[in-house]
């Protein structure tokens, strides 16, 4: 069953950001977004503040309190940024997997389109950027993405697309299985990086369980020994600084809202 996305913080308010959503259309007018603008109530430093962009904004903000908004505020804000589609659903499933893969589905991954995410990064950063500087001052050189499972392969594949756009990224359970592991043969390709970058990915010990003991599920997850040689690549990129993060013994589900907190606290540390 479909879920509605719940009220978060950003409908009940809160004394330390103010919230705004402002649509947006992609470059080509065929798909629809709104964003989840927090911005901070302490005035923004002369360098502009750090910015947090949360893939699957709807379901990421279930995840934000006033609690971890206060520890922002102490350490230095940052913007946040929920992307969501414009739907009521907590998560379009059809439109996220069209998004935030590389490549369109080989055969028996499903009738799902995919492939889209060179065109979605270019909305976020020729569309969707520009419309938030309107409304917060931002720093340009302090920018984190964030994204769970498929959003955690989007991740990935900004960082090797575009890898000046970002300067904090944050795969949480990253989707390295989609298309035959094709995000892993398109790190041979990726460019060098021009600036130093920050990488966190994390996932939780149950995945790493869930591929030894469950096999029927192989065609949805990766050799250990593939996805460590692809992290040992991104390494060896010029200026990533790779961080692997073990959270323990969560499914794979459970890493979603895990994340969300280590995420902002990356946006306001680099």
């Amino acid at each position: 069953m479909q879920r509605l996305a719940p009220p978060t913080i950003a409908d009940r308010g809160s004394a330390l950001y103010r919230f705004s959503t402002i649509p947006v259309a992609s470059q080509d007018g065929a798909r629809f977004y709104r964003l989840i603008v927090a911005v901070p109530r302490r005035m923004a430093p002369q360098s502009g503040y750090p910015v947090a962009w949360l893939l699957d904004g709807k379901a990421a903000m279930a995840h934000v309190d006033e609690a971890l908004l206060a520890s922002l505020d102490a350490a230095g804000p940052p913007v946040i940024v929920a992307i969501g589609h414009d739907t009521p659903l907590r998560l379009d499933g059809p439109e996220r997997t069209r998004d935030y893969t590389p490549t369109a589905p080989s055969a028996g991954q499903g009738a799902r389109l995919g492939g889209g995410a060179d065109a979605f990064l270019a909305t976020i950063l020729d569309v969707m950027r520009p419309k938030v500087e309107r409304v917060a001052s931002i720093d340009p050189r302090r920018h984190t993405i964030w994204g769970h499972s498929l959003g955690g392969l989007f991740v990935l594949h900004s960082l090797m697309r575009r890898p000046d756009a970002f300067t904090g990224y944050y795969a949480a359970s990253p989707s390295l299985w989609w298309d035959g592991g094709a995000i892993m043969t398109m790190a041979v390709a990726a460019p060098t990086r021009p600036r130093h970058c920050t990488l966190l990915i994390g996932e939780g010990s149950a995945v790493a369980q869930d591929r030894q003991e469950r096999p029927r599920r192989s065609r949805f997850q990766i050799d250990a020994a593939d996805g460590a040689a692809f992290y040992h690549r991104l390494q060896a990129q010029s200026a990533v600084d790779l961080k692997q993060v073990d959270l323990g013994p969560l499914p794979h589900g459970a890493t979603f809202g895990a994340t969300i907190a280590p995420a902002l606290r990356l946006a306001t540390s680099l």
